[in-house]
């Protein structure tokens, strides 16, 4: 016998209070007194909501957030790595879905223009996001009505229009201006390190002697690592480009080999650098500086009794956003401007580049394009050199 088929959720009438309810995942919502506000608040919940088992071909399309509900529907095995687990890039849809159903949420796609793109484009530049930032999330929605298209649940024309707009230009907008972030200066680096445990500081060093970034050192184990000859090669099994079929090696250099064989274990898939061990040199630290006796009761706990009763025990790995926050509330502890570990690499590859030159540097920080490491390796370290080189003249002779 074939299972009961998901009906979609459908905006009522709740008779005792007089108010739109629906029922939504099993959950009953109300959304104010009947009316066209009523439904775009319904539409724009049916759209957020998590996808669930229904397909594609189950939601009829008609107005803007029904092609959101369908988009993440669609796409909600799609963004993920080759282990399964799922990338940030539905949040980075979801983030701009918030703004566009805030506006259209009701509005018929068939209807939907470059205007209609570009008024929420403006508010966008209101909530004064970056204008990279902004112009990312553009494209984001021109991909959703592309998407549409090729569903056949969208006309081809809607997409070509939206093609139509220009992203925004430097200083010709309302949205906010950054500019390419420096490296880490020196001074500031050394004066965190005191601070930071000590698996944290080994994944910096690790960092500024191999150019690596921050979701490849966090995941390195010894089973990756090819120790058979010198230097040694690191094949991360998750990395950036990895969905697009290219290659990512790190090779070693002495000094990150004499680092990482501080930080070899037992087993050789179990992370190199680990909060968990981390949390385990801390108590021991602890333990040693206690000036009172241990209370019986205390010693006779274990740690995996200690680990239960913390409602967050540490894993037994960093993520990204751990390794950040880790460095942000010592540069807090220190009061020095806060830095992430994505800007190590720009250190990295700017020293390469001095030694080695740009070519070498581009493959030392992974790149495949040439227009990528100039937003990695400093200017500045170009501008002085071409300083010097005025300074010493003979570039032209004049009689």
């Amino acid at each position: 016998m074939a299972g009961k088929q998901k009906r979609q959720p459908t905006l009522g009438v709740h008779k005792g209070s007089g108010l739109a309810r629906a029922v939504i995942d099993g959950q009953h919502r109300y959304f104010g007194k009947p009316g066209p506000e009523a439904e775009r608040r319904f539409r724009a919940a049916l759209a957020a909501r998590e996808p669930t088992e229904i397909c594609v071909d189950d939601i009829q399309v008609e107005v803007v957030a029904d092609l959101v509900a369908a988009f993440l529907v669609g796409h909600k095995n799609h963004y993920r790595r080759a282990d399964g687990s799922q990338t940030g890039e539905l949040n980075n849809y979801r983030a701009v879905f918030r703004f566009l159903l805030a506006v259209y949420a009701t509005h018929p796609v068939t209807e939907f223009s470059p205007k209609c793109l570009k008024r929420v484009r403006s508010e966008m530049e209101k909530a004064k996001l970056s204008r990279n930032y902004v112009n990312a999330q553009v494209r984001r929605l021109t991909r959703l009505f592309k998407w549409g298209v090729s569903e056949e649940l969208v006309p081809a024309k809607i997409h070509h229009a939206l093609r139509t707009i220009e992203a925004l230009q430097p200083y010709r907008s309302e949205a906010r201006e950054t500019e390419i972030s420096p490296p880490v200066p020196a001074a500031d680096i050394e004066a965190v390190l005191p601070h930071l445990p000590r698996p944290v500081v080994g994944m910096i060093q690790l960092q500024l002697l191999s150019g690596m970034r921050p979701g490849e050192v966090v995941q390195i184990r010894m089973c990756d690592i090819d120790r058979s000859a010198e230097p040694w090669t690191y094949r991360p099994p998750q990395h950036k480009t990895k969905h697009k079929g290219k290659p990512r090696a790190v090779d070693f250099g002495p000094e990150a080999r004499e680092l990482l064989q501080g930080f070899f274990k037992a087993d050789r898939h179990a992370p190199l650098f680990s909060p968990l061990d981390a949390e385990t040199e801390r108590a021991k630290v602890r333990r040693v500086n206690r000036k009172s006796p241990v209370p019986p009761s205390q010693a006779a706990r274990g740690d995996a009794a200690k680990r239960r009763e913390r409602a967050r025990p540490p894993g037994e790995s960093y993520t990204t956003n751990s390794y950040r926050r880790v460095i942000h509330r010592a540069c807090e502890r220190v009061g020095v401007e806060k830095f992430g570990p994505g800007r190590l690499r720009k250190n990295a590859a700017t020293a390469f580049e001095e030694k080695h030159g740009l070519a070498l540097a581009l493959l030392f920080a992974g790149h495949s394009d040439a227009r990528s490491i100039h937003h990695y390796v400093s200017r500045e370290s170009g501008r002085q050199r071409l300083r010097r080189a005025v300074e010493e003249g003979g570039v032209w002779e004049v009689s």
